[in-house]
C-alpha cells in the first residue's frame, strides 16, 4: 500500500511523514496522530537527499495493518477470554473469573508491547520511502 506525505522533520536517519488518514489506514497503529485526526504522522529512515518540505510516497508492506490489526486487537482479547474462562474453570465464582480476566487482558497487553518493540526493529513492518518529489 502506498500513501502520500510530507516530510515535516528530519531527526538523523529519520523523517517524520504527515499523511492524511485513508480508510484503509484508521486503526493499524504503525502511525501516530497529529492534532489534526484527519492527519497522521509516521516515522520512516529517511533516503538522501531528502528534507522538510518535501513530498514523498511512502510504502506500507502488504499485510502489514492486518498483522498489525491482529496483534493490537486479537491477542488482548484472548487474553482475557482465556483468563475469565480459566477463572470460572477453577474457581466456579464471577469475581474470580472476572479477576483472572482482567489479569489476562493487563499480561496479553505486556505481551503486545513486547511484540511491538521487537517489531520495530524488523524491516517488514516499517514504512519506507520509495520516491521523493522535490517541493
Amino acid at each position: 500500500m502506498n500513501e502520500n506525505g510530507v516530510i515535516v522533520a528530519v531527526f538523523g536517519s529519520t523523517a517524520h511523514v504527515e499523511m492524511v488518514r485513508s480508510p484503509a489506514c484508521r486503526t493499524c497503529g504503525l502511525c501516530t496522530s497529529s492534532l489534526d485526526e484527519k492527519k497522521m504522522v509516521v516515522e520512516v529512515k529517511t533516503v538522501p537527499g531528502a528534507k522538510v518540505g518535501d513530498q514523498v510516497v511512502i510504502e506500507i508492506k502488504p499485510g502489514t495493518v492486518i498483522s498489525s490489526a491482529i496483534i493490537l486487537y486479537l491477542i488482548p482479547l484472548a487474553g482475557l477470554f482465556f483468563g475469565a474462562v480459566l477463572g470460572e474453570a477453577f474457581f466456579h465464582r464471577e469475581e474470580m473469573s472476572l479477576l483472572l480476566g482482567l489479569a489476562g487482558l493487563a499480561g496479553s497487553l505486556a505481551l503486545v508491547v513486547v511484540i511491538d518493540r521487537k517489531l520495530k526493529k524488523s524491516q517488514r513492518f516499517q514504512p519506507r520511502i520509495v520516491e521523493v518529489m522535490k517541493s
